[in-house]
């Protein structure tokens, strides 16, 4: 018997040998520990996009502020889900950490970060991304496209025609997504032991995304950063977005922020929640920041010079050139790191250990610098360091000229406004029957209601819609003012229109043609207010409404042109009205 039990303690001996061992092969290496060069000044850091118990995180802002500090971070940006109607807590310092409230918007094609909102929206943001965008921008915010290399379709940024101010070219919620199962199996093994290092194992060099940034840059300013998309939960999340079920809280906020984080280097906190945000928000914005993998090595620093002449720009900034240029890149890599310096999208110049100087007669374009701790990975793996760009000169695409008309349908033709001023003022209409002799009629869902009448305005007529959407979440309320598209649509590229509310809101425009299953439309969303302004929709601007729909616009199908109001961009129960006249084709 003695024997046995010798035999078995030496075969768990050997196993848990092999297991140790079979551990220390699987262990990422330590994150290595640099000088702070002190030559280099040191930038606050800080983290940015992270969830809380608010939407589908599992803590608290104040859990989340103590981890920050514990991760030696400056400033949390939170983005807890939602449409904006909720006003952003104020700016306030908890357990040392500078704590500014936005918020992450769904759009019908991918999520979008808006920071610096001033005040709530008038309205739910959502819909078309380039809506939000243009919502963000009209209430003092910055528009970042999250998450773009997300295996999750819902997640996935889509549309990069859009103008958003900043880009996530780093998600580290994306970034286990797309790993094998036993890659994933390892992370959990090693997790326990080497946190930090093990989640920075999962990230790799999101190629495709950088290539994307450096595309957009050629004609436009657009932020680069890292988003943290921090939940600390396993169970939450965007299949189940307001669980209050117990998550697990893996992996935990601070690990999170200890992998890596977005440094602004010239920025200087003073104590004041209020102003330092203001600071804080105003360097993301102008992309005077950097982002650095401290689950490689810390702390981490860069200085990113361009001069010419007694001029001289930072990240984010625009250099006047009046002369050779000279671009400085210095930080505390160890020896063995390679910098790399990219124009336009291709490598310019790269160098070994922690400092690059290169020289040029460029006038135009970007130059951004990548920082690796290891020369064989530069290009490969993910950058230790990622820049913002600085520019020569402005962007060719940074403002797009506006449209002007080179022929316009003739007014009231073709049943477009058709000859209302002999109408009877005041008309409600719950069905396509009950049409006015113009040629316009209402259209609505089961509980809701419209209420069509007459206004004229300097001497114009106006078409006014009152409208209440009635009904659940469920009922996809909605309410639509429509009228035959006429001969003239095919003609012509943009549809105009003089238009006001009574209150901000947004309207969809929408082209109709009739299919065997029933309808189908291309849409544009429009913003409106009290103030009367003429609005222009190019047809290349309407987007189908279901995804096996072709693309682009069939002119010659179209029936009808409709100007609706749904539950994408107004609460339930909701009462107002619009005033819409002057309607024209104009190419």
């Amino acid at each position: 018997m003695r024997n046995v039990r010798i035999v078995r303690g030496r075969w768990l001996l050997l196993v848990l040998g092999v297991a140790l061992a079979g551990l220390a092969v699987l262990l990422p290496s330590r994150a290595r520990t640099l000088d702070d060069a002190g030559a280099i000044g040191a930038p606050v850091r800080g983290t940015i996009h992270v969830h809380t118990r608010r939407s589908d995180g599992s803590g608290t802002i104040d859990d989340v502020a103590a981890a920050a500090a514990r991760a030696g971070l400056r400033f949390v940006v939170f983005s807890d889900h939602g449409d904006a109607t909720r006003t952003p807590q104020p700016p306030a310092y908890r357990h040392g950490v500078l704590c500014i409230d936005a918020i992450e918007v769904a759009t019908f094609a991918g999520h979008v970060l808006a920071i610096g909102l001033q005040g709530e929206a008038p309205y739910p943001l959502g819909g078309e991304p380039r809506d939000v965008i243009d919502d963000v921008a009209r209430l003092g915010g910055m528009s970042v496209a999250a998450h773009p290399t997300s295996a999750k379709p819902a997640l996935r940024w889509q549309d990069w025609s859009s103008r958003f101010d900043g880009l996530e070219w780093l998600n580290a919620d994306s970034e286990w997504r797309d790993e094998r199962p036993l890659t994933l199996l390892a992370a959990l093994l090693t997790y326990p032991f080497r946190r930090a290092e093990t989640l920075t194992s999962l990230l790799d060099r999101p190629g495709d995304v950088l290539a994307r940034w450096d595309q957009l840059l050629r004609t436009r300013r657009v932020v680069g950063l890292a988003g943290a998309d921090a939940h600390a939960s396993m169970v939450n999340g965007e299949d189940n977005p307001y669980s209050d079920r117990s998550p697990i809280a893996l992996p935990a906020y601070e690990q999170s922020f200890r992998t890596f984080s977005v440094a602004v280097p010239d920025v200087h906190l003073s104590g004041e929640a209020a102003a330092d945000a203001r600071l804080v928000v105003d360097a993301v914005r102008s992309g005077d920041l950097y982002t650095s993998i401290e689950g490689l090595a810390h702390p981490a620093r860069l200085s990113f010079v361009a001069r010419s002449g007694a001029e001289q720009a930072h990240s984010g900034q625009v250099l006047r050139v009046g002369g050779p240029v000279t671009l400085d890149v210095h930080t505390n890599a160890p020896a063995g790191a390679r910098i790399v310096l990219i124009h336009d999208g291709q490598r310019a110049a790269d160098a070994n250990g922690s400092s690059l100087t290169y020289r040029t007669d460029s006038t135009s374009g970007f130059y951004r610098a990548e920082v690796y701790l290891r020369a064989k990975d530069a290009g490969n793996a993910v950058p230790w360091i990622v820049s913002n760009p600085i520019y020569l000169g402005e962007p060719a695409g940074a403002s797009p000229p506006p449209f002007v008309a080179s022929k316009e349908s003739v007014l009231y033709r073709d049943g477009i406004l058709g000859d209302v001023h002999g109408a009877s003022a005041g008309a409600s209409a719950a069905s396509p029957a009950d049409t006015w002799p113009s040629g316009w009629g209402i259209e609505a869902s089961d509980k809701s209601r419209g209420v069509l009448d007459l206004a004229r305005v300097n001497n114009e007529v106006r078409l006014v819609l009152q409208y209440t959407l009635g009904g659940t979440k469920d009922d996809s309320p909605w309410v639509a003012l429509g009228t035959p598209a006429g001969a003239d649509l095919p003609s012509f590229d943009h549809l105009t229109f003089r238009g006001r509310a009574n209150r901000p809101m947004r309207i969809w425009v929408q082209f109709w043609r009739p299919v065997p299953t029933g309808n189908e439309y291309w849409r544009r969303s429009v913003y409106l207010d009290p103030v009367e302004r003429d609005i222009v929709i190019p047809y290349s601007e309407l987007v189908p409404s279901n995804a096996t729909t072709p693309r682009v616009v069939p002119l010659t199908a179209i029936v009808s042109v409709q100007f609706v109001v749904d539950g994408v961009h107004t609460p339930l129960g909701e009462s107002g009205q619009f005033w819409i006249g002057n309607v024209r084709y104009q190419r």
